[in-house]
């Protein structure tokens, strides 16, 4: 009988053991789901805060070509603005401010080659929702 009570305090203890090793499993399953739900909400945290929505824009000057017996020359020139569309840029930092800024000067000098008489300016602005820039690009337009 005594023998009898250490076997079944044994197999209880088994049993008991192994539903522990099944809801210790189970849970670090779900740990491990929680884990990864974690990381792909804070990349997604960090992808949406490093996005933004970015337009730059060229000062320049041009004005009419003039051919004489000297050569030719550039004569009334006048101050204008060249804008880009609004971009959404994730990862925005100075590099892609400058390669921004260098893509829209080279339109515009592609367009405008013979009349373009120098650059003045250019300018990145970088905004957090596109409203922001929008508005802000709307505003310069049109002031």
């Amino acid at each position: 009988m005594k023998d009898m009570k250490k076997v079944l305090l044994l197999l209880l203890l088994f049993g008991l053991q192994s539903c522990n090793t099944a809801e210790i499993e189970s849970l670090q399953k779900q740990n491990d789901a929680l884990i990864e739900e974690n990381r792909e909400l804070a990349s997604q945290l960090y992808r949406r805060s490093q996005t933004k929505y970015v337009y730059s824009v060229v000062y320049y000057r041009s004005g009419i070509i003039s051919v004489s017996s000297h050569g030719s020359r550039i004569i009334n020139a006048e101050n204008h603005i060249y804008f880009s569309q609004i971009e959404e840029i994730i990862g925005y930092d100075n590099s892609v401010k400058y390669r921004l800024q260098d893509d829209l000067e080279n339109q515009l000098r592609t367009f405008n080659s013979s009349s373009l008489e120098s650059i003045q300016n250019r300018e990145t602005f970088a905004f957090n929702t596109y409203e922001e820039a929008s508005q802000h690009r709307y505003n310069l337009v049109n002031n």
